[in-house]
């Protein structure tokens, strides 16, 4: 048992002060290193946290004003729809005698739509810096994805009113039964997505 502890006294013995002083200096740059990497990656973290919470404010706020939009308009569509199908119920062979107009359903002061979607807080799901949790994630995909049917559907509405087709005198009341049929898909679709947009907002704010 004495040989060992010989070897460790001088081994001991051997450990100049001049190598002390080095690893003293070594374990004082491991430690400033490693704790500069430690503050970094706090700093990074603090910065993720707040640029996503700024972003979800972004996105919400959106969800919010697009909402709105909603409803105000999806009542006003539900509205021209039933009044297409009524005047073609109770007017069709007037209306056979002229073109489409849509003056006759929303009237000379009215529009069919003056405002729309946006999707501009959409960057924010990839953007850097910005890390939402899974469930969060999927939550505004899927709204978003969702929002892309009211959107197409009112590019078809849009289309239709302003083809060639809806000039023809002799297809004036399947041109109405066609704007009916086109609206009211873009109201279902408005009124599925005021829905959807309720229950997101409440995940969302919780």
């Amino acid at each position: 048992m004495t040989k060992p502890m010989g070897i460790l006294s001088k081994i001991s013995l051997n450990f100049s002060p001049k190598m002390r002083d080095h690893a003293v200096q070594a374990v004082l740059i491991f430690t400033s290193v490693f704790l500069a990497f430690a503050l970094n990656e706090c700093r990074m973290s603090s910065i993720e946290k707040r640029e996503t919470r700024k972003a979800l404010a972004a996105i919400i706020h959106e969800m919010e004003s697009n909402l709105d939009v909603l409803e105000r308009w999806a009542p006003y569509h539900k509205e021209v729809v039933d009044r297409t199908f009524h005047l073609l119920e109770t007017d069709s062979a007037l209306l056979a005698k002229e073109r489409f107009s849509i003056e006759h359903l929303v009237g000379d002061s009215s529009s069919l739509m003056r405002e729309f979607l946006t999707r501009h807080a959409w960057g924010y799901i990839n953007a850097q810096n910005i890390n939402f949790d899974l469930q969060t994630r999927i939550d505004v995909i899927m709204v978003y994805q969702q929002q892309e049917f009211v959107e197409k559907s009112l590019e078809r509405m849009i289309e239709l009113l302003f083809s060639c087709e809806m000039l023809e005198e002799t297809q004036t009341v399947e041109n109405y039964v066609l704007f009916g049929q086109y609206l009211g898909d873009l109201w279902g679709q408005e009124y599925a997505m005021i829905e959807t947009y309720k229950f997101t907002l409440e995940r969302l704010k919780d």
